[in-house]
């Protein structure tokens, strides 16, 4: 598909089809998605190294990365670090575009998949970008200006992450050390 280039001349912009436009603002809502998958896996990568060996289904391994405090009277307690977390992540909660847009040409398209044997019919739009009029006034405001206002919430992270967790904070235990001068406190 040819990129499609801004009129320096203060024309609007050339002519799109509406359905393009609809597809590239469900596409940039689709990438916020991706971008929090992308943050969790992230953060099991900060908590967690991957072993060399798989399991015996050929699944990657992971070892949570450990700390190890003393507790003095021969004491200590490894601590999982992902235990140590409270994740959160950003989730793209609505995103509002405000355009208006032009009619310059319409077209008569099938409506459904040939694979389905229905005949239906559709209207295609093809259209300008306008300004947008605030209080019915759009002098000096370029048609290429669109106002996007995203409005981002913090969300849950998946159940999945946080039974891990729990997991690894349920087996957090002193255990008693023999007298290794390298685990014992200067108590």
């Amino acid at each position: 598909m040819a990129k499609k280039e801004l009129e320096k001349t203060g024309q609007p912009l050339l002519k799109l089809n509406l359905t393009d436009i609809t597809r590239g603002l469900h596409h940039a809502a689709s990438t916020t998605y991706a971008m929090i998958a992308q943050q969790y896996l992230l953060m099991l990568d900060q908590f967690f190294d991957r072993s060399e060996k798989a399991d015996e289904d050929g699944h990657a391994m992971y070892k949570a990365k450990m700390v190890s405090i003393d507790m003095g009277n021969n004491y200590k307690v490894n601590i999982p670090l992902v235990s140590l977390v409270a994740p959160k992540g950003l989730a793209l909660d609505e995103m509002k575009v405000e355009l208006s847009v032009r009619a310059s040409e319409s077209d008569v398209k099938k409506a459904t998949h040939e694979l389905d044997n229905s005949n239906a019919e559709r209207a295609s739009f093809t259209v300008n970008l306008s300004p947008k009029q605030k209080n019915g006034n759009n002098e000096g405001r370029s048609p290429e200006i669109i106002d996007i206002t995203l409005t981002f919430k913090a969300s849950d992270p998946p159940e999945a992450l946080m039974r891990v967790i729990d997991m690894y904070s349920n087996l957090i235990q002193p255990q008693k050390v023999d007298q290794d001068p390298n685990l014992m406190s200067d108590n």
